[in-house]
Parts: structure tokens; C-alpha cells; sequence
């Protein structure tokens, strides 16, 4: 943690200290009112952790969550199942009706693969309750935020950002990130996506590319061999969107303060140059130090993804709140379930704790309380087991086996940044 608090901004210190007053129950749930809401149902929890990519990671994520206290602070928000004429506003209907028959009918294996049903997309039992879930989660989610009734709504289950128009991609059945920003835009002109999963959101910025009503930008891994390869920085868009698809490219092993700056640093200038309405944060977690699937312990042990720790997701969601817009916090990726739990367990007190606390305390005192929040104990849950050994919030970034960022890749996020940054200046109203 000393990485942490010795860095220059303070962002992480006052993440941390608003979701420790959170998590310790020192800000009172009457003062929150309907500020947040928090799309949950047991239905749908039950049915997300049936996705074969992360199995029970919906039951850990909303157990802890629960386990600290949080949920008392919001308004549950119960997802409705979405009709077909919900899911074809952006799917096509041919991948509507093959995606909700295919558990049940059989259908070409050609059809299939067409759709993209197969490999990291396979089939399961639940997937057209989850299929409607998810696209009726999302819909309801931004609702709640254009008539004004919440300023922010988590939707953990969400942040299925590769899905694309007629195929499923990435583990991704149904882009419910798409169907959100299509209902913000019934009251809002102008939308902010933000994605900072690993893995480029490719899926929005397709949908988005030739429009300027949606402004995307990803922090991602960049690399030939990497899922899903594309977010180069030369991908601007096009005709009225030109512009308005922004890629950071963020070197692997990169740790949680150069990743915070960057953040930073391109959130000040977007929304200096944009002036968004309301926005969409997808906080993928599959950037955490470990993850079992890009980290050291992922795929083939390839070390390809970054080294952070849960404080640096708070940092982002903290700075992404207090800019006191309408606002969707989403999920994505997260392969490592307890971890993921951890993140969003953190992130969710640094929603509560923002739009509560005063945020502006940096001094020794806090700084230590930043570390106290980290070292709280996991309380005791149906989960618990799954936490050991030391069943704290901490997760500890640098673990052995990965592999650091160095001084040429600190270079090159410098420049991506730089990059970005110019090119937002240039849109500027």
C-alpha cells in the first residue's frame, strides 16, 4: 500500500476514505434518500451465475455487498424480463430468435457459429431468461435515470460490452451497455461511455462510430494476440462521429497510480470538451492483479494483463460520481470471482460514500485510514470460505508471477494519453 499513498494525487486516499465511512456505517442511510439505485433480484442473480464464464460470481458479488451493509443505502431496483421487440431495438431479430430457442431447439451448428453461439459463447440452461434479464436490467436501469428518480444506478450483471449487433462475442450474449445508452438518449443528447475492463469495449464502440451522440472512450490492452484486437487510437470514428471514439491503450503490468493519472487526466479533458448529459462506466475487473484468465494465473500463464489493485477502481468510480451526472456503473469481465466481489463491494461504498461525504481530506490521518478500509475483514457469509487465507478486503497488487510496466511502457500510456487528450480538444463545443 505504500505505493499507493505515496503517489501525488490524492484520488485514491479520498476513494478510500468515502467507502471506509461507508463500509463502517458512518454515513447515514436517511441521507442518501433514492440517490442510488441497485439492480438486483435473486431471479436474476440466480441466473447470471449460470454464465459459463463466471460461474456464482453474481451470488459472491451481491452477498458481500450485502454482507457489508451497502444494499441498506440504496433503492433495489428489481430487473423485468425484456419482450423481443426490446431486444431487437438493437439486435437483429434473426439473433434475437436463434439466441432465446438455441437451449431449447436444435439449430445448426452453422447457425450457430454464424451467431457466435459456440467457443467462448456456448449455450446454457437459463440463457433466454438471462438473455431477457439483462437487456430488461439495462433498460430499467438508464429509465430510472433520464425521469430522474436516481443519480446513479450499479448494475453489477451488466457491462457486456462485446456482444455486437447479431453475434455473440467475449462471453457476451446481449450488449446491454448499447440498450442503456439508447434509452439515456430519449432525454439526453449527449452520452459519456467510459470502459475500463482489459478488453477494448469493441461492441460500443461499433454501434457508436458514426454518431456523435455517443462519446467512447476505453482504457484496454493493445496486441495482435489479445481479445479482442482491436482499439488502436487510429479507430476515431467516422462522419458525424469522427472523433468520438477515443482508445487508450494501456501496457501490460501497469499498476494502480499511473492507471489512476491516466484516468484522470482523460476524464478532465472529455468531459471539458464534450459537456456530457449523463454517462456509462463499464468497470470490467479483469484488469486486477491476478485475473485468472489475462493475469498470471490466466490463460496459458501469459502475464498479459495489468497489476491493480481494488483501490484504483474505487478512484475511477469516485471521480466518475462526483461529477454529479446521471451515471450507470456497470460490470464486465472479473474472471477471478472473489476478487471481483472485492472490487465491486469497494467500488459500491465509493459510490455511497461520494455522494455523501465531503471528499477533500488528504492528510496523514486519512491516508492511514485509507489502509485501515483495505485491511477491513470479509465479513462472515455464505462466501466467507472463499476469501481465505487471510479474508480481508485487501488484494495486493505485484503478486508473484506478474509482470511490472516498465519505463518504455510508462512512456508509451504518456503518449496514448497525450494522444487522447488532443484529439477530445478537438471536439470541444
Amino acid at each position: 500500500m505504500a505505493a499507493f499513498c505515496s503517489t501525488q494525487t490524492q484520488t485514491l486516499h479520498n476513494a478510500l476514505k468515502l467507502a471506509g465511512d461507508a463500509l463502517n456505517g458512518r454515513i447515514g442511510g436517511a441521507s442518501i434518500g433514492n440517490t442510488i439505485g441497485y439492480v438486483y433480484s435473486k431471479e436474476y442473480a440466480d441466473v447470471s451465475s449460470r454464465l459459463p464464464s463466471n460461474p456464482d460470481r453474481s451470488h459472491m458479488v451481491h452477498s458481500l455487498v450485502h454482507a457489508f451493509g451497502l444494499d441498506k443505502f440504496t433503492s433495489i431496483i428489481v430487473p423485468v424480463p425484456a419482450d423481443d421487440d426490446v431486444l431487437c431495438v438493437f439486435h437483429s431479430r434473426e439473433y434475437v430468435e436463434t439466441l432465446l430457442t438455441a437451449e431449447d431447439e436444435e439449430i445448426d451448428e452453422d447457425v450457430l457459429e454464424f451467431h457466435g453461439l459456440c467457443y467462448d459463447c456456448p449455450t446454457f440452461e437459463g440463457l433466454s431468461s438471462y438473455v431477457r434479464l439483462v437487456a430488461g436490467a439495462s433498460l430499467i436501469a438508464a429509465e430510472k435515470l433520464r425521469l430522474g428518480q436516481h443519480q446513479v444506478v450499479i448494475h453489477w450483471d451488466g457491462g457486456r460490452h462485446h456482444a455486437k449487433r447479431q453475434e455473440a462475442s467475449g462471453f457476451c450474449y446481449i450488449n446491454d451497455c448499447i440498450l442503456s445508452i439508447m434509452e439515456l438518449h430519449k432525454t439526453f443528447n449527449r452520452v459519456l461511455y467510459l470502459d475500463i475492463d482489459v478488453h477494448h469495449g469493441d461492441g460500443v464502440q461499433e454501434a457508436f462510430y458514426g454518431t456523435s451522440k455517443v462519446l467512447s472512450v476505453s482504457f484496454h490492452r493493445l496486441e495482435a494476440s489479445f481479445f479482442p484486437g482491436s482499439g488502436r487510437q487510429d479507430e476515431i470514428g467516422m462522419g458525424r462521429g469522427r472523433n468520438h471514439s477515443v482508445n487508450v491503450p494501456v501496457p501490460k503490468g501497469t499498476r494502480s497510480p499511473a492507471f489512476i493519472e491516466a484516468f484522470e487526466r482523460v476524464l478532465e479533458t472529455a468531459v471539458r470538451a464534450y459537456d456530457p448529459e449523463a454517462v456509462c462506466l463499464q468497470c470490467g475487473a479483469d484488469g486486477l492483479s491476478g485475473d485468472t484468465l489475462v493475469g498470471c494465473g490466466g490463460f496459458k500463464r501469459q502475464n498479459n494483463g495489468w497489476d491493480l489493485d481494488i483501490g484504483a477502481f474505487a478512484a475511477c468510480v469516485a471521480n466518475v460520481v462526483r461529477l454529479g451526472l446521471p451515471t450507470i456503473i456497470a460490470g464486465g469481465g472479473g474472471y477471478h470471482s472473489a476478487n471481483t466481489a472485492r472490487c465491486w463491494a469497494l467500488a459500491t461504498a465509493a459510490v455511497i460514500g461520494s455522494l455523501c461525504g465531503d471528499g477533500k481530506k488528504g492528510d496523514s490521518q486519512s491516508m492511514c485510514q485509507c489502509v485501515d478500509v483495505l485491511r477491513m475483514d470479509i465479513p462472515e457469509h455464505t462466501y466467507f470460505e472463499e476469501y481465505g487465507p487471510d479474508f480481508t478486503l485487501q488484494l495486493e497488487s505485484g503478486i508473484s508471477g506478474s509482470v511490472s510496466a516498465t519505463q518504455s511502457d510508462q512512456n508509451a500510456l504518456n503518449e496514448s494519453v497525450s494522444a487522447a487528450c488532443k484529439m477530445l480538444e478537438s471536439i470541444r463545443k
